[in-house]
């Protein structure tokens, strides 16, 4: 079964006696860590793009290491018009361009199109000034709209800039969150954030946070950190699975569903080595003025799950999508299992994708319905 506990939520960055990036599931636990490579022996910040499928990590040296969601690293390069004496202390990414905050010049450095670089070096090509109160800034982030920069201070506080520097506003944090080191978002879904505590060594929620520019918000809830994530500088938010792939799904009616078209003759048998899940929800489609459903893959990332057997699947997977359109008016998530744990890479999603294409026309040959995908 796919549960919330086993599938990457966060990564908080350490610079102890071992460099590490630690991975946690959504409600806290630990899942895991990597260490991080030669060189990148003082991590200041982290980030993750929308895909959830590449992690970079800012070091104090200058250099932005780029890493694969395992822990393997890809390729570096060097963060120019920085100067000797920079301070690094976080990076934050939209996917395409990349931002650094130094907080020894107080200032945040835009890098045009440097997501894809894994080599050489690159200078900034825009950078503004933090507000005068943004001091000793700790970490950044962005939704590609808006910049988040978090400071430690004497009030702490996460300033909202507009993506050319124009200060939106500001909030002070919990009275707890003593020593924050960094923040994140859901790059997915803009409301929540996220901010790590170097000192009380837990993670803090702010609910809706996001959309604040004035007052003061106690987290909502907090986790603390492995025992061995113990100078944590900085957190990033992978989306909990890959952007989900809207595949429509026509269901045109030729004729009743009876007792004696049972599901055995109905479902078409197939191994299948994936863990993915569907999540079947009730669309109108007036342009073809039939019932429809969509089906909206997600593909879960670095899932791991025990699978019954194959037959489970194919059976849920044929009630959901053959049977008549009253059972499918509440939504609700359909596992797809496998014979054994697996990790589930971006590439392995689009191929997915295909697949749950070819397996609804599949499926459509089997049943009394036509389907279309």
């Amino acid at each position: 079964t796919i549960r919330d506990d086993d599938t990457t939520k966060f990564y908080v960055v350490n610079d102890a006696s071992a460099d590490q990036t630690y991975r946690y599931a959504a409600p806290g636990n630990s899942i895991g860590n990597s260490a991080l490579t030669t060189g990148n022996t003082s991590p200041r910040g982290v980030a993750s793009n929308a895909a959830g499928n590449t992690v970079w990590v800012a070091d104090a040296n200058r250099k932005v290491y780029v890493y694969n969601t395992s822990g393997g690293i890809l390729g570096s390069w060097t963060a120019g018009t920085l100067s000797s004496t920079a301070q690094v202390e976080g990076i934050t990414t939209n996917g395409t361009d990349v931002w650094i905050v130094d907080n020894k010049t107080d200032k945040v450095f835009k890098y045009t199109a440097a997501a894809g670089l894994l080599s050489g070096s690159q200078n900034s090509s825009s950078s503004f000034s933090l507000n005068n109160s943004n001091s000793n800034a700790k970490g950044i982030v962005t939704d590609g709209t808006s910049i988040w920069v978090i400071n430690d201070s004497t009030t702490d506080k996460v300033f909202k800039y507009s993506l050319t520097g124009t200060l939106l506003g500001s909030w002070t944090i919990d009275a707890a969150n003593t020593s924050p080191t960094g923040l994140t978002i859901d790059p997915n879904n803009v409301s929540n954030i996220w901010t790590v505590d170097s000192s009380t060594k837990k993670v803090y929620q702010y609910t809706a946070a996001a959309s604040l520019t004035s007052g003061s918000q106690s987290a909502a809830t907090t986790f603390a950190l492995a025992a061995g994530n113990s100078n944590p500088q900085d957190i990033a938010d992978p989306p909990f699975g890959l952007q989900s792939v809207a595949i429509p799904v026509p269901l045109v009616d030729t004729g009743s569903v009876t007792a004696a078209d049972t599901m055995a003759n109905r479902v078409l048998q197939a191994p299948m080595v994936m863990a993915v899940s569907l999540r079947v929800v009730p669309v109108p489609m007036p342009w073809l003025g039939t019932p429809a459903s969509d089906v909206a893959m997600t593909a879960l990332h670095r899932i791991q799950t025990t699978a019954r057997n194959t037959d489970d699947f194919m059976s849920t997977l044929g009630r959901a999508l053959l049977l008549p359109q009253a059972p499918m008016s509440l939504a609700r998530t359909i596992p797809i299992v496998s014979s054994k744990p697996i990790h589930l890479s971006e590439n392995d999603a689009f191929e997915i994708e295909d697949d749950i294409s070819d397996l609804i026309g599949l499926l459509a040959k089997k049943s009394s319905r036509t389907i279309s995908a």
